[in-house]
């Protein structure tokens, strides 16, 4: 979770009954029923476009692909080869997802608001951004190059 307020503490117990209920990653979304944001709208315009393409380009399940208010199991993390780990910033929210996912976890929403920060400034910056459509870009190429990764299995 973000450490500048923007993601309530109070939603840490909803999350953990999701991944209690058999999900392996879940995700605290704004784009779920109950869900929100209370920033500024051109912050809402861009997360919400980053989002939609993000999710389109790659296939994801999820609503909120870039969301850093995240429980992993830590099956679905042990089964990734995380040195292969390509990202940095926020395009790593998204690369992560699109790693999960494409093993065959299950992945979850649960729907919280997300505050604009109280404390410290924004990271995101036109090279952030074009560092993020890259990643997208190369997972999409990488998604036609290689086969899927063999489907994760429960122990």
């Amino acid at each position: 979770m973000d450490a500048d307020f923007s993601h309530n503490p109070r939603d840490v117990p909803d999350i953990v009954d999701k991944i209690n209920q058999g999900y392996d990653l879940v995700i605290g979304s704004r784009y779920v029923r109950g869900g929100g944001s209370t920033q500024t709208l051109d912050r809402k315009v861009l997360s919400w476009s980053a989002n939609t393409i993000t999710r389109e380009l790659l296939g994801l399940h999820t609503h909120d692909t870039t969301a850093g208010f995240r429980c992993y199991r830590r099956q679905a993390l042990e089964s990734l080869d995380l040195d292969n780990i390509k990202s940095s910033g926020y395009s790593f929210a998204f690369e992560m997802l699109f790693r999960v996912e494409r093993r065959g976890w299950k992945v979850g929403d649960v729907p919280i608001i997300f505050q604009d920060r109280r404390m410290g400034a924004s990271k995101i910056s036109r090279s952030e951004i074009v560092k993020a459509a890259r990643m997208v870009l190369w997972l999409v190429i990488d998604t036609h190059l290689r086969p899927r990764s063999r489907p994760c299995t429960r122990s």
